[in-house]
């Protein structure tokens, strides 16, 4: 990317800056987005099965794990 010092301002400057940013992307398995659509994202994720699976397995999971807990996993010494 090329990045152009502008010493003077402009109209058309001024308007570019002005204008709301609609960023899109694309991914190679043919997902694509816009940050501006807020609700589709979350439909489009709510339909993501495997990452839907992970978040339900993680939150039957504790929030917090002691150290004790820790370590008699690991089978060290309490």
């Amino acid at each position: 990317m090329n990045v152009l010092p502008f010493r003077k301002r402009t109209e058309a400057l001024n308007a570019v800056q002005q204008r709301p940013v609609n960023l899109k992307y694309q991914a190679a398995t043919g997902f694509s987005s816009s940050y501006d659509d807020f609700s589709h994202e979350v439909e489009l994720t709510r339909r993501h099965d495997l990452l839907m699976a992970v978040l339900k397995a993680r939150a039957t999971e504790p929030a917090t794990v002691s150290l004790c807990d820790i370590k008699r996993k690991i089978e060290l010494d309490a």
